[in-house]
């Protein structure tokens, strides 16, 4: 029988209670998107569906002695120093827990890697577990999330996972598979455009006769 695992059990730091409070977050996120957690090696996995049917693999990489050594000069600081300068902090911390995300293509049978993590040029403002968390909320909401401009590689995916899985049965109405398509090739135009206000609102009707179609499409 294979034990439940949770993260806040696995990676927690004795005494280092924001790290340990973003695990528990994490936690109650992933069992709210019905996700769950698999052991790889000396690493772990997060498994879950989107609502489209895709399913994903956030595969986690924690580096334990970094986040000790990390946390010992994290000690050191005071309340307000900690407040002032915590962009920073959290960046020196993004590499003690760092993931790759994958899509399953049913066609291959293969993992295929998805690259959308956070803009480099911009400082953290949660911890990582956190940012993991956001994640795995947008991917369990992909197909709303694949409206959104900016995630543009989140919307490759869904155009290639959408009519494969509906292929294999994992959605029903291909007329609605196709419209949804339709619109997101449409948003895809919009992705690294500098937008006027025609542009704005051409895109807002756009992303709102996806959602019509998301109460559709999405029921997994």
């Amino acid at each position: 029988m294979n034990r439940e695992i949770r993260l806040y059990d696995e990676l927690r730091i004795n005494d280092f209670k924001p790290f340990n409070q973003s695990l528990k977050f994490l936690d109650q996120v992933v069992e709210n998107v019905r996700g769950k957690y698999e052991l790889a090696d000396d690493d772990y996995n997060i498994l879950l569906y989107g609502r489209s049917g895709t399913r994903y693999k956030i595969e986690l990489n924690f580096n334990r002695k970094l986040a000790r050594k990390l946390h010992s000069g994290y000690s050191r600081l005071n309340s307000k120093e900690i407040e002032d300068h915590l962009p920073l902090l959290l960046s020196v911390f993004d590499k003690t827990l760092d993931y790759n995300l994958y899509w399953f293509d049913k066609r291959t049978e293969r993992w295929d890697y998805l690259c959308i993590h956070q803009d480099e040029s911009e400082k953290p403002n949660c911890w990582q577990p956190d940012i993991i968390a956001s994640l795995a909320l947008s991917l369990r909401n992909d197909l709303i999330s694949a409206m959104e401009p900016e995630l543009y590689t989140l919307r490759d995916s869904i155009l290639e996972s959408l009519p494969t899985y509906w292929a294999f049965g994992s959605n029903s109405g291909f007329s609605n598979v196709a419209k949804y398509v339709s619109i997101l090739e449409q948003i895809r135009k919009y992705s690294h455009a500098r937008l006027d206000d025609d542009d704005r609102d051409k895109l807002a009707t756009l992303v709102s006769e996806g959602k019509i179609l998301v109460d559709e499409l999405g029921r997994v």
